[in-house]
């Protein structure tokens, strides 16, 4: 991102404001801050969904503009809190976009995602039906699932928008874990609410009012004793 700010229509106050950011695959980045500080409109950017901003946003040092933004959004794998689950079995709710997908890749994405932990507890396994938007699963059993489809899809770029608030801290842990295996390659951009899993991530941009607060690591911020250091602290609490 080069210089890159957004106001939304008919609002007179930018929520992003002159960033520039560069983001490298092979490394995990978390975006983090408090609530209204700019994060999913910022994911929302980098992503291709809101194209109406100031500034550049670049991939491969290519700016992204009308003419190859369709072909950056396939490059794209995007999941928010609240994944879609459709009215058939897991696994097709798995495949949905990577219907020619091995056996092998399936195993991956499914450890890598956590379903793995889980599904042999449902009735039929891979085979359950998950009814309507999912009525067969927990709320933290759906995001593995679309985590699992996601990881499936083998974008280069991986955004994930809030998508371990409802598991519990043990799998958030090993899905962060997992994260790294996946980093190979790709750009994984990771917006948390929990902080506390953050520790081995190659960077956390901290947003604050729509601007970058701090940029480090984990060890970094929390000598800095700046917003990050707060922010642990309050959430810890």
């Amino acid at each position: 991102l080069k210089e890159v700010s957004y106001t939304y229509p008919n609002a007179d106050k930018e929520v992003i404001k002159n960033l520039n950011i560069v983001f490298e695959k092979n490394k995990i980045y978390a975006i983090v801050g408090p609530s209204g500080s700019g994060k999913s409109t910022l994911l929302d950017i980098v992503s291709g969904i809101k194209s109406d901003h100031s500034g550049a946003l670049l991939y491969n040092r290519k700016e992204v503009g009308k003419e190859n933004r369709l072909a950056y959004r396939k490059k794209i794998g995007y999941m928010n809190q609240e994944p879609i689950i459709f009215h058939d079995s897991l696994i097709e709710n798995v495949k949905f976009f990577s219907e020619n997908t091995s056996e092998q890749e399936l195993e991956k994405a499914l450890r890598e995602a956590c379903v793995s932990d889980f599904v042999d507890s449902l009735q039929n396994g891979l085979d359950t039906q998950l009814g309507e938007r999912g009525l067969a699963l927990s709320g933290g059993q759906k995001q593995r699932v679309g985590l699992a489809r996601v990881y499936l899809q083998g974008n280069p770029v991986l955004i994930l928008d809030e998508i371990t608030n409802a598991l519990d801290y043990q799998t958030e842990d090993k899905i962060y874990e997992h994260l790294s295996s996946l980093a190979s390659e790709r750009i994984v951009i990771v917006a948390a609410h929990r902080l506390s899993s953050l520790k081995n991530f190659d960077q956390i941009i901290v947003m604050n009012q729509g601007s970058i607060a701090e940029i480090g690591k984990h060890e970094e911020l929390m000598e800095n004793k700046g917003l990050y250091y707060s922010l642990y602290n309050l959430r810890q609490d």
